[in-house]
């Protein structure tokens, strides 16, 4: 029987016109049964919106077909003669199938292949071949079909498709010595017996891209069979009997699309603010549920749901959260690092988990045993956390993991025996934890294991012959991998403008729809770089290519503009401000048209940020930057305190107000500061020791080599990673320049007369208080000869900038270290005057080590104690800690809680 093409006026929407036409032709005594009908739509979404319209239009009163998409169609009609094998399966059988083979072959079909033991490059390589056979065997191919190709002129490309065909026979025959059936090789089969039919009928909504293998399988069910197609029935040559676009005739159609209804915004954040400018354009007051905003970049999200929350609309995006985005997921992903490297910095990583935290915390541990740990690995910079470690907490911490995750450590074994212990590391965590399905959050997670586990249970499912020896992490990465994608649906939020994909909105029924995204290489999407299969193949093959995706997307966007009001927004540029150009769909029209449209779309950007609408954000959302709410408890500064306030005032105030700290376990190598101390250490011992004065710079050198030894064995852990290593090579090194200068300097006449001396200092405040600055002078040098005395700082950074330029610059102080050293001298019995100031710097170049005397006139230092007195007035008398800095310093620890990079922050503080 041939299928029956109904056309569906377009102006209105498709799915309440299909009801309204099964009523009319099923309906029976105000009753309508559709046991027997199979509803297949282009989306699982549209299937449900479908049944919804059905409930609503026979207020309950039927009985419901079966919804489905076209990927589930064809099971309905034949009957499979095997069990299938599944994703992980196949993937599996074309690993070994390839892996089988001789060696040439594999270099034809891979042309660099994985290591042996690389089971997740193979793996990749799996799921390669799989998605091409899936692809080509969806239109009727196989490999040897491809191989015959007459475009293939190239003998190299030919002999691979000579290659790839030989591996999918030995596929398809490992899968049948497992009494296994390949999907889509059933489908063929089934096509090839003529075994298709069906007992139900079938509407086709929607439906207008089809592969080839659907079709042939169609085209031999006898039963009732109807294509809706929404389009006039004046356009019916564009359409097969199938209901499925003729490309050809969709290429240089025309688009009746209005002006008024494309828009070019700038950058996401200004496309995000025209989608609110349309909404407010609109020419009638509309419901949430009549509204629906169509995504063609996916990306586009973040940036379109703050625009709508700024002013209080409420969103649903289903596509927001995925299986990777949850706490069990990101926990697998730390306890694979670990198991691939149990380096400190994987151990940090997966202790710091909140799941793992909390388990940790019911383990006996004292209360503060994440700070301690902090302060271990960045005070010893350990390669690795031990049971036997000296500190008992991190002895302690370290027997935990270990015993926990003891399970997946080992040789590696066949894949599918790690699902049962991997199971058992989870139920540690989570065995105990109550979860409200009721909550998102509580539901996400619930999700998330249950996904994991499906995964961790194909695994063990996995045939023994196809299972190959892998490690516990590899297993895991693996399960990972394929879930990784998987969506978990938000929470229905009442009266929300629901975002959707592109692909869904045609058959959407919301009378108002606006698209953002709508550039080239989205809308139409294109596909140029196939390994396998460029365009030209596919085209030559009938393949999806890009004149298909084009007609498919020319259709989508008539649809929108007859069925609904639409409005079409495309950017100039991405977040990453990568230029983008305007959709060629919008130039689907008359030459006139097509001038003025590049004028008016092409003319230069222009941001249209919205300020106010940034604020309102701002003042929305829940994390702001939190502002100074009291005062330093007590007149008390460290002389670095005032470069910290100088930088930043509120950084300053987070710092030594609040008392907030930064530590970093992420410790591959000694960060600066720990650096730095470790030098100064050795420099200071060695002040006070009997060599202080030598002029022998060998005698010298030998010193500091012997207490640099000791100092690494007193401060550092002994099994240190390669960089730690390297590290204390270069100190050494440094160390050794140093030693050549000393002697010289040594033999100039100069003396060190004080080594870390502790300096304190008093000054009256304006109301009445004293401030007190303490500080520690790393070394004063004394010229008996002269009378000279210079103080010193010792200075480890890389570059060994000079003192005025690291003090002043660009018309103000950035520090006032050497000026207050000077001030404060006093406390040690030296006049003000006649005292220099300078570094010794110890930088990364090791022929730059040497003195640096500052040359500062008596003004300067007068207007240094000047900004000296201001800072303390503003911190302890008037309490300026605001705003922050609008250039933030490198390597800002407070980036965070400043919402740097944060749109909205700058109106929002």
């Amino acid at each position: 029987m041939p299928i029956r093409r109904n056309f569906l006026c377009w102006t209105q929407p498709a799915l309440p016109a299909v009801v309204r036409d099964l009523q009319a032709s099923r309906g029976q005594s105000g009753f309508l049964d559709l046991s027997d009908l199979v509803v297949v739509t282009p989306s699982s979404g549209a299937g449900r919106r479908f049944l919804e319209l059905l409930a609503e239009a026979t207020d309950g009163r039927c009985v419901p077909p079966r919804t489905i998409t076209p990927k589930d169609l064809p099971e309905l009609l034949y009957v499979p003669k095997r069990p299938f094998a599944s994703e992980l399966t196949q993937e599996l059988a074309w690993v070994d199938a390839l892996r089988s083979s001789p060696a040439e072959r594999i270099r034809q079909v891979t042309g660099n292949p994985p290591a042996d033991a690389d089971i997740r490059g193979w793996m990749t390589v799996g799921r390669t071949l799989s998605r091409l056979h899936r692809e080509l065997a969806g239109d009727a191919f196989d490999f040897s079909k491809v191989a015959c190709c007459p475009l293939l002129s190239d003998l190299a490309e030919r002999d691979r498709w000579q290659a790839l065909s030989e591996v999918q026979a030995a596929y398809l025959r490992r899968l049948d010595d497992l009494g296994l059936w390949d999907l889509q090789t059933a489908r063929l089969v089934a096509v090839e017996h003529r075994e298709c039919a069906s007992l139900m009928s079938i509407a086709l909504v929607g439906t207008v891209d089809m592969n080839r293998t659907l079709r042939q399988m169609l085209e031999q069910v006898t039963g009732d069979i109807t294509a809706y197609i929404h389009a006039p029935r004046e356009m019916s040559d564009r359409f097969d009997e199938f209901g499925i676009l003729r490309a050809d005739l969709w290429l240089e159609a025309p688009i009746d699309l209005p002006d008024d209804r494309l828009r070019l915004a700038d950058g996401p954040d200004d496309q995000a603010a025209e989608v609110v400018r349309a909404l407010a354009a609109l020419p009638e007051r509309r419901r949430a549920d009549e509204i629906v905003i169509g995504l063609v970049d996916e990306e586009l999200a973040p940036a379109v749901r703050e625009a709508l929350a700024a002013e209080g609309i409420a969103s649903r995006w289903i596509g927001g959260r995925t299986v990777q985005q949850t706490s069990p997921w990101s926990l697998l992903d730390a306890i694979a690092d670990w198991l691939d490297d149990d380096r400190a910095v994987s151990t940090c990583s997966l202790v710091r988990h909140p799941d793992v935290s909390r388990w940790l915390d019911s383990r006996g541990l004292s209360s503060d045993w994440l700070s301690r740990l902090d302060a271990f690995v960045a005070g010893r910079a350990p390669r690795r956390l031990t049971a036997s470690d000296a500190n008992p907490e991190v002895a302690g911490l370290s027997a935990e993991v270990q015993a926990w995750l003891q399970p997946l450590r080992g040789d590696a074994r066949p894949l599918g025996e790690w699902a049962t212990p991997i199971a058992r590391i989870l139920s540690v965590i989570y065995g105990r934890q109550t979860f409200d399905m009721e909550q998102q959050a509580d539901r996400h997670v619930a999700e998330a294991l249950q996904s994991l586990t499906s995964a961790f249970e194909e695994q063990s499912d996995i045939p023994e012959s196809l299972s190959p020896a892998a490690s516990a992490a590899a297993a895991i990465r693996l399960a990972l991998e394929s879930c990784a994608g998987v969506l978990l649906p938000p929470d229905v939020v009442p009266e929300a403008i629901e975002l959707s994909g592109w692909l869904e909105l045609p058959l959407d029924d919301s009378p108002v729809t606006i698209v953002c995204g709508f550039n080239e290489g989205l809308a139409p999407s294109s596909l140029n770089g196939d390994l396998f299969l460029p365009n030209s193949l596919r085209e030559h093959l009938g393949l999806t290519d890009n004149a298909r995706r084009y007609a498919r997307d020319a259709y989508a966007v008539s649809v929108l503009r007859q069925s609904r009001h639409t409005v079409l927004i495309g950017g100039r540029r991405t977040s990453g401000g990568e230029p983008l150009l305007p959709s060629r769909l919008a130039f689907a029209c008359d030459p006139q048209t097509i001038a003025r449209r590049i004028r008016t779309l092409l003319r230069p950007p222009r941001s249209e940020f919205d300020a106010d609408g940034a604020r309102r954000a701002a003042e929305k959302q829940q994390f702001q930057v939190p502002r100074p709410t009291r005062l330093c408890p007590e007149p008390r500064l460290s002389v670095t305190a005032f470069r910290t306030y100088l930088a930043c005032p509120y950084r300053f105030y987070l710092q030594h107000v609040e008392r907030l700290e930064a530590i970093e376990d992420r410790v591959d190598e000694l960060d600066p500061m720990v650096y730095g101390t470790l030098l100064h250490d050795v420099l200071n011992k060695w002040g006070q020791g009997p060599l202080a004065a030598s002029t022998d710079a060998a005698a010298i050198h030998a010193a500091l080599q012997q207490l640099l030894r000791e100092s690494v064995g007193e401060a550092l852990d002994f099994d240190q990673s390669p960089a730690v290593r390297l590290q204390i090579e270069q100190a050494a090194r440094r160390l050794e320049a140093f030693a050549n200068w000393q002697s010289r300097w040594a033999s100039e006449g100069w003396r060190i007369e004080t080594v870390e001396a502790s300096i304190r200092h008093e000054f009256p405040l304006s109301d009445g208080r004293r401030l007190t600055i303490s500080g520690r002078i790393d070394r004063i040098d004394h010229r008996p000869a002269t009378g000279e005395r210079v103080i010193f700082d010792y200075k480890t950074g890389e570059s060994g900038k000079k003192p005025e330029a690291a003090h002043f610059s660009g018309g103000r102080w950035w520090d006032l270290q050497l000026p207050l050293y000077r001030l404060m001298a006093e406390s040690l019995g030296l006049p003000k005057l006649g005292v220099q100031l300078g570094y010794i710097v110890l930088p990364k170049t090791s022929t730059d080590v040497g003195e640096l005397i500052a040359n500062w006139s008596t003004e300067q230092l007068a207007d240094a104690e000047c900004e000296i007195r201001r800072v303390a007035e503003a911190i302890f008398v008037e309490g300026v800690f605001w705003p922050p800095t609008s250039e933030p310093p490198a390597f800002d620890d407070c980036a965070p809680i400043c919402m740097e990079g944060v749109f909205g922050r700058e109106t929002g503080v």
